[in-house]
């Protein structure tokens, strides 16, 4: 976004990503999405710790994969002649 100063001067300004806060940007260099160090860091540890949770996560079957599953496995006993009792 771009908004006039009292001088009449336009300001590149932006919405900071992690706090919503308003904030100009510099006039060169990469694009800030931040308005601070502090708001960078927390979006930082934010993903890591998502990404984490998401390793972490047991990866959970719906029941009919897991009827599937245990069809095919006695499939393959019958096949093979094996008898589990």
């Amino acid at each position: 976004m771009k908004q006039a100063t009292m001088d009449g001067a336009m300001v590149e300004t932006a919405n900071c990503e992690w706090c919503g806060r308003v904030f100009k940007r510099k006039a060169t260099g990469r694009i800030a999405v931040f308005c601070s160090t502090a708001c960078r860091m927390k979006a930082y540890r934010n993903r890591k710790r998502k990404a984490v949770f998401e390793a972490r996560r047991p990866v959970l079957k719906s029941m009919s994969d897991v009827l599937t599953d245990v069809d095919e496995l006695l499939a393959m006993d019958y096949e093979t002649g094996f008898t589990s009792l």
